[in-house]
C-alpha cells in the first residue's frame, strides 16, 4: 500500500533514496535562488550568515507622480 502510494506521488518508497530525494531537490532549490540572488541586489547574507532583503527603490509612478485623489478630483472637477 505504501508503496503505490510513493509510486503516485512519484517519490522513493525506501527511506534511505526517500532522503537522496529529498536532499536532491534541497540542492536544486539552492542552485536556483543561488542563481537568481548573485548579484547580491536584493538579497545579501550578513557577517553572521544570515539572510537580509534589501529595499527595492520605488519605481517612478507612470502617472508622472499624481495621485489616485489627485486624479479622481481632476476628474470630478473637469467640466
Amino acid at each position: 500500500m505504501m508503496a503505490g502510494y510513493c509510486k503516485e506521488l512519484g517519490i522513493p518508497s525506501n527511506s534511505l533514496e526517500f532522503i537522496e530525494h529529498l536532499q536532491r531537490l534541497l540542492t536544486q532549490t539552492a542552485e536556483k535562488v543561488d542563481q537568481i540572488c548573485s548579484d547580491g541586489k536584493q538579497v545579501t547574507i550578513s557577517p553572521d550568515g544570515e539572510p537580509v532583503l534589501k529595499r527595492i527603490p520605488a519605481q517612478e509612478k507612470p502617472d508622472g507622480g499624481r495621485s489616485a485623489r489627485s486624479l479622481n478630483l481632476a476628474a470630478l472637477t473637469r467640466t
